[in-house]
């Protein structure tokens, strides 16, 4: 003997409904407020391109810095350091 089971229409509404708030909950919502940000630095080190004596340069001053894919840039004082603020 073989037994069927029939579910009511609500009931299966109510499994629809409850796991559509579960699965719309899930993604993530890009509160500003919890963004954090921060910075990146670095000191470019210009030298000579003569293999046998390598002797590096004095001012580093003016080399161009970007992120690929950003709008960001920035250029090197004359140490070489550089900064990126707020990312």
């Amino acid at each position: 003997m073989r037994a069927s089971f029939r579910v009511h229409p609500y009931v299966s509404l109510f499994f629809v409904i409850v796991f559509g708030q579960l699965l719309s909950s899930c993604s993530q919502s890009s509160n500003p407020s919890n963004v954090q940000h921060g910075s990146l630095t670095g000191v470019v080190s210009l030298g000579s391109e003569d293999a046998s004596s390598p002797q590096q340069l004095a001012n580093s001053a003016g080399v161009s810095i970007s992120l690929d894919g950003t709008g960001y840039s920035t250029t090197s004082d004359s140490s070489g350091f550089w900064e990126f603020n707020d990312l």
